[in-house]
């Protein structure tokens, strides 16, 4: 399940979700994601898909935007917020915050 968009979820003990989000390293765009709250979930795996693979083969600079996707899995009962941040060279961009609620 994609959470992005959502301003709450409710998901069951054992649950996998994900979050996406575009990022661009030689240009100093990140994504990265902050908890407050109940210790509720574990971020076991994530997954980078370079945009233009070819690009990047043929040695481009600046060829290394990418879809990063965070995946959470749900641990325990309780409520936590999820924050996703995009920054842009270190510096706060935007954020997402979503409250997650883990039922047993």
């Amino acid at each position: 399940m994609d959470i992005k968009g959502k301003s709450s979820v409710t998901v069951k003990v054992g649950a996998h979700f994900c979050y996406s989000g575009i990022v661009h390293g030689s240009v100093g765009k990140w994504l990265i994601y902050k908890t407050e709250g109940d210790e509720v979930l574990s971020q076991p795996e994530e997954k980078l898909e370079y945009l233009t693979p070819d690009k990047i083969k043929a040695g481009m600079k600046g060829a290394d935007k990418a879809k990063m996707t965070y995946i959470f899995e749900a641990l325990k009962p309780g409520k936590v917020t999820l924050h996703m941040i995009r920054e842009y060279r270190y510096e706060e961009e935007s954020r997402e915050s979503i409250v997650i609620v883990v039922e047993p």
